[in-house]
Formats: C-alpha cells, sequence, structure tokens
C-alpha cells in the first residue's frame, strides 16, 4: 500500500541499507522514523528498532506500520 507520508521511501532501499550496516541481533535506530518503513526492515531481517519522530501523525502512523510485525528476537532477548 501506498504510504501517506511525504517522502516515504521504498521497503527495498531501506532493506538493503539495513543489511549493509547492521547485523542479525543488532539494535537500528532511525532518527527520523517518518511512516516506519526502517522499522519493518529492521523487524523483518532480524533486528531490533527505535525510531523517533516528532510528527504525531507519522508516529501513529509508523506504530501502525509496525504492530503488524512482531519482532523475531522478542522471545531470544534476555
Amino acid at each position: 500500500t501506498a504510504s501517506k507520508h511525504t517522502a516515504p521511501y521504498p521497503l527495498a532501499l531501506t532493506d538493503r541499507v539495513v543489511a549493509y550496516y547492521s547485523f542479525y541481533g543488532d539494535t537500528v535506530f532511525d532518527p527520523f522514523s517518518g511512516s516506519g518503513t526502517t522499522g519493518v526492515s529492521a523487524v523483518t531481517s532480524g533486528r531490533d528498532y527505535i525510531g523517533c519522530e516528532l510528527h504525531e501523525e507519522y508516529v501513529r502512523m509508523a506504530e501502525d506500520r509496525l504492530s503488524k510485525y512482531d519482532n523475531p528476537l522478542k522471545d531470544l532477548l534476555v
């Protein structure tokens, strides 16, 4: 589905960036979370995710989007 964010990144791009610059089990930090695309890439590739966003509309959008995914590491984290 198309994002309502004004500048969405394609999931394929964030998938590559997450894979290139982090390892399975790492935590990915996105200081400009927006609609949560980087978070989806992180969680679906076995990383944890922390995102920051100032705009409440985008926070709700990212939370809704990420709520559809289970963190594959949630049962493995100590």
